[in-house]
């Protein structure tokens, strides 16, 4: 049986992570009255339609689940999934998008976004002056990313530049080749297998390669793999440098390590209350322009 968590405010049982965001957003938001977007929900949301005036965004209508599920290709109940109002396959998105949010919602969504510069610029456009995105993201030191580089500003503001709408050959191979077969609840309740798992390679780096063409090529890996791979204790310098750029018009107002049992950090970020610039331009002293 899987663990849960007792939410406040609800007799509802959550699965564990979903009980602990929920708990961390109820001690920091007054619902009443904010309207609030999230962001690949399915079956999990972590606000539901009695208790919040919340959205659901996500890559896929409910009638194209509908036909995913039906052609066996959805792992969770079509029936229990939310109701998604924003069926966005844009990569800018926030002009198509009448709503402003207070806050905004994404659980294990960051690190599959091939720019998520870009994508956070288009979610800071749709907060309210002084919104919030939270983001749980899932933690290299506690998941199969263990042995990956993590993501640096460089990377992120490189991705910007280049406009990426999908993983390059080099970043599903990456994904491909230093994948192992780890959970969150292997480091906290059997961490003497560790070591062992960590020396299983699934595949050479020949093979890792060659999947990750034919990956690209049939578009299978695009929404699965991990296009960035972060951690609690450097993601606060990340953003500092990020913030330098000005490209993202979010400041980091606090972060949460990840808790026993669990596989993921948090990140609340606090929109500008000033206008935000174009995308490549800094916000107040000076301007920060990409290279051409």
């Amino acid at each position: 049986m899987p663990e849960t968590s007792l939410a406040p405010q609800t007799e509802k049982a959550y699965p564990l992570a979903v009980g602990r965001r929920r708990r961390y957003l109820f001690q920091r938001f007054e619902l009443a009255g904010k309207k609030v977007l999230e962001l690949g929900a399915l079956d999990m949301p972590t606000f539901e339609s009695h208790e919040a005036d919340v959205d659901y965004m996500d890559y896929y209508s409910d009638d194209e689940f509908r036909v995913i599920a039906a052609e066996g290709g959805l792992s969770r109940p079509v029936h229990a999934l939310v109701s998604v109002k924003h069926a966005i396959k844009d990569k800018y998105f926030a002009s198509r998008i009448d709503d402003r949010y207070d806050l905004i919602i994404a659980a294990h969504v960051l690190e599959h976004i091939p720019d998520p510069l870009a994508w956070l610029s288009e979610l800071a456009n749709l907060l309210t002056p002084g919104g919030c995105v939270f983001l749980a993201i899932p933690d290299r030191r506690y998941t199969f990313d263990y042995l990956r580089r993590e993501t640096t500003a460089i990377d992120l503001i490189r991705n910007f530049h280049l406009k990426a709408t999908a993983p390059d050959l080099y970043t599903v191979a990456d994904f491909l080749y230093f994948k192992r077969n780890l959970l969150g609840l292997d480091f906290w309740r059997t961490p003497e297998v560790i070591a062992e798992r960590i020396a299983e390679a699934p595949m050479t780096l020949p093979a890792a390669l060659a999947q990750a063409e034919r990956a690209l090529a049939s578009g299978s890996e695009h929404a699965t793999i991990h296009c960035g791979v972060f951690s609690h204790p450097t993601f606060s310098e990340l953003w500092k440098g990020i913030v330098q750029t000005g490209i993202v018009a979010l400041d980091l107002q606090e972060t949460a390590d990840v808790q026993r049992d669990g596989n993921e950090f948090w990140a609340l970020l606090r929109k500008h209350r000033v206008a935000a610039p174009d995308n490549g331009h800094a916000i107040g002293e000076g301007r920060f322009e990409l290279p051409r």
